[in-house]
């Protein structure tokens, strides 16, 4: 669906966005599942042609001709009388008018709330506590011996209750590993005593983080002890929201992306969703032109399929991630009964 979304000028360079752009994606791939104590397969979920693209390269890609904006925050929009315009009203006082807006602003949507107002478009918070470490290791060894698993990324789940994943960020010089960008995540479950003070700006002491993953197998024991001493280990919410039909005001206003239908972060999928949502969009709004619709019909139509399909991946994505966190349930799962052969 990407190559539906962008222009061929900007699909064809999309191996520049990746996070390893010197090394092309293959037509097809396995994400090994390790059990966190002993290092061995527990299974091995196949893909098709993934391409694990940098945040920020990526951004720059699809910008490339927008005029983008920054540093500008929706606080209200208006919908004046007999018109089919539309206009958002930023803090600055400026106002910026079109015949459509997309509330694609991430799971914490400034443009939902104005649609259904702060309590039904709140987030729920999952049970859960995840870290999030940024980091180059001090010697090339050192990061040869994280990435040999898989050149992408390599996750584990331990049956104390803990999972965890090693990802590749950023290849700037494929001869120096020294120099790669590494990204280390784990998440458990949240204990009573935790309360409910995590916010996206929390930290959790590295000595903290070290002790968690010390029960794991290598590479991942190794990934997280040989994180050098000072830096920052982030705590991050494991939120979700079961989407609900929203006004979309003659079909003038609507939502996309992680605005639309906020998963657990788990099974991967916010951005393939996000990226459904913008072809079946364009399709919606080109079906206007082909068919003699309206855009309240199109884009109600958008919204319907938006929220039954982002809703069914939010409910799965809150049961996968249960589940990574309970290992009994893991291993009687019906995707870890039926074996780990690569094949599969």
């Amino acid at each position: 669906m990407l190559q539906e979304c962008l222009p061929s000028r900007l699909f064809d360079r999309i191996q520049q966005a990746q996070t390893d752009p010197f090394t092309p994606a293959p037509e097809s791939d396995i994400v090994p599942v390790r059990h966190g104590g002993t290092g061995e397969v527990l299974k091995d979920i196949p893909i098709l042609k993934m391409h694990r693209v940098s945040r920020k390269r990526f951004r720059a890609l699809c910008a490339d001709g927008i005029s983008v904006q920054f540093n500008k925050r929706l606080i209200d929009i208006e919908y004046p009388e007999d018109s089919t315009a539309v206009t958002a009203i930023f803090a600055d006082g400026s106002k910026v008018t079109g015949t459509a807006l997309i509330g694609a602003d991430g799971a914490r949507s400034i443009v939902r709330q104005i649609l259904l107002g702060l309590e039904k478009a709140k987030p729920t918070t999952a049970p859960y506590i995840a870290t999030r470490v940024t980091l180059q290791y001090p010697t090339a060894e050192q990061a040869l011996e994280v990435r040999k698993l898989h050149p992408i990324n390599s996750m584990a789940v331990h049956p104390d209750g803990i999972w965890t994943w090693i990802s590749i960020l950023d290849v700037g010089d494929p001869s120096k590993p020294e120099t790669w960008e590494f990204q280390l995540m784990s998440s458990w479950k949240k204990a009573d005593e935790d309360g409910d003070q995590l916010n996206p700006l929390n930290s959790l002491p590295l000595s903290e983080l070290k002790t968690k993953t010390k029960r794991f197998a290598e590479p991942f024991r190794s990934a997280n002890e040989w994180i050098p001493d000072g830096t920052p280990v982030r705590m991050n919410r494991v939120t979700y929201w079961p989407p609900i039909a929203w006004n979309s005001h003659g079909g003038r206003v609507t939502l996309a992306g992680d605005a639309a239908h906020p998963m657990t972060f788990h099974r991967g999928q916010g951005l393939n969703y996000a990226i459904s949502d913008s072809a079946r969009y364009v399709a919606a709004i080109q079906s206007i032109s082909t068919t003699g619709g309206s855009l309240e019909d199109a884009i109600s139509q958008y919204d319907a399929e938006t929220i039954a399909k982002g809703g069914e991946e939010v409910r799965i994505s809150v049961m996968n991630t249960d589940m990574l966190h309970q290992w009994d349930t893991l291993m009687q799962s019906p995707v870890m009964q039926r074996g780990s052969a690569r094949n599969e």
